[in-house]
């Protein structure tokens, strides 16, 4: 139910970002979606979905980047005024915390949340459509 995602933690530098991605597309893996954030101290996390994250891990890995992986739940949002506020209003509800979250294709929405479990129930419950991973790599 869950799609994993590598987190690749990298120093601001001219480049750094590029050679990631070289490294992934040689490796012939295809990046999904991502995201990235920058800390004040010169680093930043680079966290990618693609169609293989165990061998994305372990290119990265070998190549001296430092990566850890991570459960993120895919969510089709409602393609509504209100379809987003409408998901987050529910995990509010539900006392489940959103960590944090990035659009990656159309409406389809990647949160990291504290109880990943808990939050599939309850948005089965109002009825917005969770993506598997299998799902997911078919977009």
């Amino acid at each position: 139910m869950f799609v994993k995602q590598i987190s690749i933690f990298i120093q601001d530098e001219k480049g750094r970002l590029a050679d990631i991605c070289d490294l992934i597309g040689k490796a012939k893996i295809n990046i999904k979606g991502f995201t990235m954030a920058d800390t004040a101290e010169g680093y930043g996390i680079f966290r990618v979905l693609t169609d293989d994250p165990e061998q994305t891990q372990d290119v990265l890995s070998k190549s001296g980047f430092t990566v850890s992986t991570h459960d993120v739940l895919t969510v089709k949002v409602p393609d509504t005024p209100g379809g987003l506020s409408k998901v987050l209003n529910t995990f509010s509800e539900k006392s489940l915390n959103v960590e944090y979250m990035y659009a990656t294709a159309g409406t389809l929405i990647a949160f990291k949340l504290d109880h990943i479990e808990k939050a599939v129930q309850v948005l089965k419950e109002i009825g917005v459509e969770v993506i598997n991973r299998s799902q997911f790599l078919s977009m």
